[in-house]
């Protein structure tokens, strides 16, 4: 591979596992963040789905950090030369529920890598593959995109907006309070800066306010799922970014039945989409 690629053949395939355990502590703190009346957690309690994002937290030391906050070329992503890294989406799929108290393992793998150019310049994306696994065997996949991207240069035009369907049979409207995004950050432990450090996020990459987590509006559509739901369990879920958001207003969650299961989406406090996603139930 050349240009933004050139030797990250070597990082292709590659795969590491990390154990952990379900510990109910972990449990009790997501439920404050998302702030959901969930029952004190017992031992083997199902973990609902998309909460399995408390757990297998890395471990990079400071000095192992970027300027943004993120693990500089450590690991299993390769160092790309541009400045921004952003979580683009994913795909998941429930097999089994993991349970309070037992001992799980992750395997992370980059599957696939790939450059291309877009109206805003040079994009790379790369596609990462998470196996959790318990007691039980595999639970739960996940497949990731996350994007390299340039800077953002002040004056640039936002991506066109796109309107968020008018009607929904479930809605949510949710504040994305700056105590929120860092406590989510905190549980994940993911030190990127746009998320909690508004002067970096302002003044270094030049965004408007500080960006709510893709993987939070992630949850927070399942969690809409599961709050209208409440006998059923996503057995799959699949989400794409579509628009930044960011703290400055409240956001909304919306979803409507087809023939799969449910559409959903999240818009932003002006009616654009942000986020589009879909679920279905087993």
């Amino acid at each position: 591979m050349a240009g933004l690629l050139s030797g990250v053949e070597e990082y292709l395939g590659k795969n590491e596992t990390i154990p952990d355990v379900v510990t109910p502590l972990s449990v009790a703190r997501l439920a404050a963040t998302l702030d959901v009346d969930n029952p004190a957690p017992n031992a083997g309690d199902a973990l609902p789905p998309g909460w399995e994002c408390a757990y297998f937290a890395g471990g990079a030391r400071p000095d192992a950090l970027g300027e943004d906050g993120l693990p500089s070329g450590t690991g299993l992503l390769p160092p790309i030369d541009l400045p921004r890294r952003m979580f683009g989406g994913a795909r998941h799929t429930y097999r089994t529920p993991l349970r309070v108290g037992e001992e799980i393992a992750q395997t992370t793998e980059l599957v696939d890598i790939e450059e291309k150019e877009t109206r805003s310049g040079k994009l790379v994306r790369a596609l990462v593959r998470r196996t959790i696994v318990g007691p039980r065997g595999p639970a739960v996949t996940e497949e990731q995109d996350i994007l390299y991207l340039g800077e953002v240069v002040p004056g640039t035009p936002a991506p066109p907006a796109k309107p968020a369907p008018e009607a929904a049979t479930w809605r949510r409207s949710v504040v994305p309070s700056p105590i929120l995004l860092f406590r989510f950050s905190a549980i994940t432990f993911n030190a990127h800066r746009i998320h909690y450090d508004l002067p970096y996020a302002s003044g270094v990459e030049n965004y408007p306010g500080l960006l709510v987590q893709g993987r939070l509006l992630a949850l927070l559509l399942l969690e809409l799922c599961r709050a209208n739901r409440p006998e059923e369990r996503v057995t799959s879920f699949g989400y794409r970014a579509v628009r930044p958001l960011y703290d400055q207003a409240p956001f909304t969650l919306g979803a409507n039945p087809d023939d799969d299961g449910y559409s959903l989406w999240v818009s932003d406090s002006g009616g654009s989409l942000t986020m589009t996603g879909t679920a279905q139930f087993g």
